[in-house]
C-alpha cells in the first residue's frame, strides 16, 4: 500500500464541512489529516470556530485544530451566507467543542508544508484567507504545497449573485493570492456541485439504517434543494482528493474578478493561453459520475462513530 496523502482542512463552519471532515475520517488509511485549521467563516467568526469544533468531536477528530482569520484579507465584514441556516450548522445540537492549539491557522499549513516536504495538499471548504494569509506571511510557502482543491468559484454561473460564487465573493482578494501563487489548483466550483445534487432516492441510499445515515438525511432536509435535489460542497471537493477520476475535468487559466461591485468574486477559466502567455493552471471539475459518488458518500456515512444526536 501507498504511503497515505498528507491534508491539512480548512473550512469554515458550514454544514456541508462536517461531512467533508467525515469524508477525511472514514479514510485514514489513504490519507493522513495533519490539521485542521478554521477561518472566521459566512456566518461569523465565533459561530465557524464553535461549530468547526463541534464538528471535529462528534467525529472524534485526533489531529489539532487551528483558529485562523475572523475577517476576509481586505474586507472588515465577510458575507452574510444563511445557506446553512443562521447558525450555519443546521439546527444541529452537537457535542462540546473541542479545544483549539496553540497558535494560528496559517502557521501550523506552513509547519506542516515544511513537514511533509513538498507533498502536501491542501483542501479548503470556505473562502481561501488561511492559505493566502500563510503565503503572505512565509515566501517559501508555495513551492512546499503540493496542490490546493479549494471548493468554491464556478465555470459558468454562482449562487450569490449570477456571476459569483459564495466562498470566492467572501475573499476574492485571498483567492487571486492563491492564484498567482504557483501552487498547483483544482476547483471544485458550483457548477460541478449542481451535477452532484442529490435526488430523494439517493439520499435513501446514502443513509442506509444507520444514526449517522439519518444525521445525513436531517442535514439534506435542511438545506435548501436545488431544482427539488441536494447538494454538499465539501465532500465533492474530497472526491477530488481521493477519487479524481470520480469527476471529469478540464484544464484552464483561471482568474478572479477582485475590483468590480457587479462581479466581485467571478471565477473566469480561460480555455485557451492568454494574450499575456498565462498557462492553463487550473483542473476544474465539470462532471460527476453519481453511480460512484452515491457509493462514496454512502461509505463515509457506514464508517462515522455515531452514537447519539439530537436536534434543536
Amino acid at each position: 500500500m501507498s504511503e497515505r496523502i498528507p491534508v491539512v482542512i480548512d473550512l469554515d463552519g458550514g454544514a456541508d464541512g462536517l461531512w467533508g471532515l467525515a469524508v477525511a475520517a472514514a479514510h485514514g488509511d489513504r490519507m493522513e489529516l495533519k490539521a485542521v485549521t478554521v477561518c472566521g467563516g459566512r456566518q461569523g467568526a465565533a459561530q465557524a470556530f464553535s461549530n468547526s469544533a463541534s464538528y471535529g468531536a462528534l467525529l472524534k477528530l485526533s489531529c489539532p485544530l487551528y483558529r485562523g482569520s475572523e475577517r476576509s484579507v481586505l474586507l472588515k465584514e465577510r458575507s452574510q451566507w444563511k445557506g446553512d441556516g443562521p447558525d450555519g450548522k443546521l439546527g444541529m445540537s452537537l457535542p462540546e467543542p473541542l479545544a483549539y492549539g496553540e497558535g494560528y491557522a496559517w502557521d501550523a499549513i506552513y509547519r506542516e508544508a515544511v513537514a511533509a516536504e513538498g507533498e502536501l495538499q491542501v483542501v479548503c471548504f470556505g473562502p481561501m484567507t488561511n492559505l493566502a494569509i500563510a503565503l503572505f506571511k512565509y515566501e517559501e510557502l508555495a513551492p512546499l504545497i503540493k496542490r490546493v482543491i479549494f471548493v468554491g468559484g464556478s465555470y459558468d454561473y454562482g449562487n450569490i449573485s449570477a456571476a459569483a460564487e459564495v466562498n470566492m465573493a467572501t475573499d476574492p482578494e485571498a483567492a487571486r493570492a492563491v492564484f498567482r501563487s504557483g501552487i498547483p489548483k483544482t476547483m471544485v466550483g458550483f457548477n460541478a456541485i449542481r451535477e452532484s445534487a442529490l435526488s430523494d432516492e439517493q439520499i435513501r441510499r446514502v443513509m442506509g439504517e444507520r444514526l449517522s445515515g439519518e444525521l445525513f438525511l436531517q442535514c439534506a432536509a435542511g438545506r435548501e434543494k436545488l431544482l427539488s435535489r441536494v447538494c454538499f460542497g465539501a465532500p465533492l471537493g474530497m472526491a477530488a482528493l481521493l477519487e479524481g477520476d470520480l469527476l471529469s475535468w478540464v484544464r484552464y487559466h483561471l482568474t478572479i474578478e477582485t475590483k468590480s461591485s457587479l462581479c466581485r468574486g467571478r471565477t473566469t477559466p480561460l480555455n485557451m493561453y492568454s494574450p499575456r502567455g498565462f498557462e492553463k493552471d487550473t483542473d476544474i471539475a465539470m462532471g460527476v459520475d453519481m453511480e460512484r459518488y452515491v457509493e462514496f458518500l454512502k461509505a463515509a456515512v457506514e464508517r462515522m462513530d455515531v452514537k447519539d444526536i439530537t436536534w434543536i
